[in-house]
């Protein structure tokens, strides 16, 4: 055989030996390829987990306005809030019931039904919700209306309730009318509107006594049955400004005023 054909058959026979296994080659690949898309897969998830972690822990060490605090368990169960008592009614002064105030109220308006009674009683006085009042709807035939008293010894009251408001603040056709009465308490009556702006909404009428010994009583009533968002059910408020002021003008309240401390010395806890 020629050197050719010998060199050529050689070089043949060690290409046939060296020949890759493609199969192999693919199965492989293929096999490293699923791999890769596991690991790549289980990284994306851990990372948004992590993700999500952070975030939650940061939701629970940032408070609103971005002062870090201490996380707690969240298992701890909530602390339990002290029971709230309101302050006794200083000693030898008679208390007044929330059924009292509507009694006391009632026996002052005029005939008609009455219906919703709300109040709160003097029990509060020196709380959170010092104020006691009384509230009907009140009906005299001509359509139901809500009325209300209130009654406070307050000298912010005092300088707020006893001045006829600035017309440039209230509504066109408001009305104001002051009194200085004899024994020195001052009764403003303003027949006006609940809103002071071009809204529209029920007519508001309130009367407000205020005496030298720094009471205040107010007595408020509007044209529809609530204060705000429910619809006018007459042209105007059932009583009038005569009536309003009667009531505010009661000797009823005296018993009312007993509970009320003179001074903050009244309220001052015993040392």
């Amino acid at each position: 055989m020629p050197f050719e054909d010998d060199l050529g058959a050689a070089l043949r026979r060690t290409a046939d030996a060296l020949s890759t296994d493609t199969a192999s080659l693919a199965a492989a690949g293929l096999a490293r390829g699923r791999a890769l898309r596991r690991r790549r897969r289980a990284a994306a998830v851990t990372g948004a987990f992590v993700a999500v972690t952070a975030a939650c822990v940061a939701a629970v060490l940032v408070v609103p306005a971005g002062t870090a605090r201490q996380a707690v368990p969240a298992v701890t169960a909530p602390a339990k809030e002290p029971a709230k008592v309101p302050p006794a009614t200083p000693a030898g002064r008679p208390q007044i019931s929330d059924q009292e105030m509507l009694t006391l109220f009632k026996a002052l308006l005029p005939k008609g039904s009455v219906t919703g009674g709300r109040a709160r009683g003097t029990q509060t006085i020196g709380s959170g919700n010092p104020v006691p009042y009384a509230e009907f709807v009140f009906d005299d035939g001509k359509g139901a209306a809500t009325v209300s008293v209130d009654l406070s010894r307050d000298p912010d009251d005092q300088r707020q309730d006893n001045q006829c408001p600035d017309p440039a603040f209230m509504k066109k056709g408001t009305k104001c009318a002051r009194t200085q009465l004899p024994d020195g308490s001052v009764l403003t009556v303003v027949q006006g509107w609940e809103y002071q702006d071009a809204r529209t909404g029920p007519k508001n009428w309130r009367a407000v006594l205020t005496t030298p010994e720094g009471g205040r009583i107010g007595a408020s009533e509007w044209n529809a049955a609530g204060e705000k968002g429910v619809p006018q059910t007459r042209p105007e408020p059932p009583l009038t400004p005569a009536q309003l002021g009667a009531i505010v003008r009661s000797s009823s309240w005296d018993k009312v005023f007993e509970a009320f401390p003179e001074s903050d010395a009244d309220t001052a806890p015993a040392s």
